[in-house]
């Protein structure tokens, strides 16, 4: 037995041990989640040893979270009937043959998602962790790795949920940044879990244009644009006519040269310009996103709007924290969105296709959230809408998950 061999091996191990001393799945979420949160604080230190025992710490969260996902559940296939013994059951698009469903967007269980959603916290608090334990002069540029790597984790997972692939939180990513921070610092650690994410992010686009055929899953693509009124009122203007994917590069483009060219010394009014750049992305909500590469459209749309919102507060002093916790909360409700338990309204359990095409009219969707930062930053109250909107985001997924365990626990009742 190889070394490759046992280390993926040990997750397996970990969950049957468990299971044999009957310790719940979400006792080894929990017990994740604890030990990804003492290895942030460690690394807020900023010491070699604090460091290394932090990577210590990190390397336990990591395969308690993974062996957490090796759980057997039940879950609700196409049908609506309960298949015990599977992880994840897939959506069937209208007029698709069954046998065509392996690559079609994923719907996954409540439980699957909370393992998710809960190593993906300790990840962005990890990151958030060694940018606080970063010298003074390094700072800046440690927040804002912190904030490339969670921006890059959510781009990933929204193309791995094409490919039927699992979270990458607390993964690969994570953990090179533990290894490096010991020897090379917070600002190397974080520089090389982004750039071990770029990389990750181009495979697994890879293969996410291989499998996915055009027409695949658009109902769930549709849904993780997260649209609010005004991007549902342009796309109805347009009757669906307008290819969704261009629009949005160009407002991503046009995002990121205003962002690089700094917003700190612009008038008040001119920091509305990237948001109505952005908002060039609005009409194409009204398209099926039906094509080979619309699938594209959730993850470039959420790199504007958070490019937008992190350059954005750094140039109008929202505090580093608050704006890599209002990042993180955009990845969970995007990524939720896209894998189908998004809510059709506040906080409504997801149903499938039938209902994503107008997920995000319940809700302060993208647009709502970049136009209103853009007015708040432009009176001054930059901070204080950064924190609005995360207590909302975070309102809105808890009172989504307290939702879908009432349907859970209703379903296994009947």
């Amino acid at each position: 037995m190889t070394v490759t061999t046992t280390v993926a091996g040990l997750p397996r191990a970990v969950a049957g041990w468990a299971a044999r001393g009957r310790v719940p799945a979400g006792g080894l979420r929990t017990a994740a989640f604890v030990l990804g949160g003492c290895a942030a604080a460690w690394f807020t230190a900023g010491t070699r040893p604090a460091a290394l025992t932090g990577g210590c710490l990190l390397a336990g969260a990591s395969l308690l979270a993974q062996a957490s996902g090796q759980f057997p559940g039940r879950v609700l296939t196409p049908a609506g009937m309960a298949a015990p013994g599977l992880a994840r059951a897939r959506w069937v698009e209208p007029g698709m043959a069954a046998a065509g469903v392996a690559r079609i967007g994923r719907v996954e269980t409540g439980g699957a998602v909370r393992v998710w959603a809960g190593a993906v916290v300790a990840e962005i608090i990890v990151y958030g962790g060694l940018a606080a334990g970063t010298p003074a002069a390094h700072q800046r540029t440690a927040w804002i790795l912190a904030i490339t790597a969670t921006l890059l984790l959510g781009a990933r997972e929204l193309a791995a949920i094409r490919t039927g692939a699992s979270g990458a939180a607390l993964g690969g990513q994570c953990l090179l940044a533990a290894v490096i921070a010991p020897a090379g610092g917070p600002v190397a650690a974080l520089a090389a879990a982004a750039g071990w994410a770029v990389i990750m992010l181009g495979w697994q686009s890879g293969r996410t244009a291989t499998v996915t055929a055009a027409g695949a899953g658009s109902a769930l693509v549709v849904a993780g644009r997260d649209d609010g009124a005004v991007a549902c009122w342009a796309g109805g203007l347009t009757g669906g006519r307008l290819a969704p994917l261009p629009p949005a590069l160009a407002g991503l483009a046009a995002t990121l040269l205003l962002a690089a060219a700094g917003m700190r010394d612009l008038p008040p009014v001119l920091l509305l310009a990237p948001a109505a750049a952005l908002l060039l992305a609005a009409p194409g909500a009204g398209h099926p996103h039906n094509g080979r590469w619309d699938w594209l459209v959730p993850p470039v749309l959420q790199a504007a709007e958070c490019a937008y919102l992190a350059a954005l507060g750094f140039a109008r002093g929202v505090p580093a924290p608050v704006t890599l916790a209002l990042v993180g909360l955009i990845v969970l409700r995007r990524r939720k969105l896209c894998s189908g338990l998004g809510g059709a309204g506040d906080g409504e359990p997801g149903r499938g296709p039938a209902w994503a095409g107008r997920a995000g009219a319940g809700w302060l969707g993208w647009d709502g959230r970049v136009l209103a930062a853009g007015l708040a930053a432009a009176i001054g109250l930059a901070t204080l809408a950064w924190l609005a909107l995360a207590a909302y985001l975070g309102w809105a997924l808890c009172r989504s998950a307290l939702a879908g365990r009432l349907v859970t626990r209703e379903g296994e009742a009947g």
